[in-house]
């Protein structure tokens, strides 16, 4: 179940997000994220193996809550979203209370999605604005 929700995430945030970064950044992002992931995941549990993406998943919805909160998109339209991803983030870290899923690496990777996300908003204004006048 948990790789089904990797599997499909990356697929739907991928179709949104590369588009806003470019392929470059897109990849930088994801690598950059799954590494700070990982790294939360040693600090906070040192007794435990892991691997994954979950991580960089979590991270690719934190450049989207940052693309969010950069007022980029309608209000309507990025509260809506910002309740769906609230709701689907909540239930993910709180399975994680439950289940063997690793939480560190979660929140890991999405407070450094957040961060890149805040880092790459001139970037994704300058790619939106281009698309616009083309």
């Amino acid at each position: 179940m948990h790789l089904l929700f990797n599997s499909v995430s990356l697929v739907i945030l991928g179709r949104f997000i590369e588009p806003l970064v470019g392929s470059g950044l897109f990849i930088t992002i994801y690598l950059v994220t799954g590494m700070a992931g990982s790294t939360a995941s040693y600090f906070f549990n040192q007794e435990v193996l892991s691997a994954g993406a979950s991580g960089a998943i979590f991270g690719l919805f934190g450049v989207f809550i940052a693309v969010l909160l950069g007022k980029l998109i309608q209000p309507e339209l990025a509260k809506a979203w910002g309740k769906n991803i609230a709701m689907i983030l909540g239930i993910n870290l709180l399975m994680g209370l439950f289940l063997p899923v690793d939480n560190a690496a979660h929140l890991g990777g999405l407070v450094s999605g957040i961060a890149l996300g805040y880092v790459s908003l001139p970037v994704i204004k300058k790619r939106l604005l281009s698309h616009l006048l083309k």
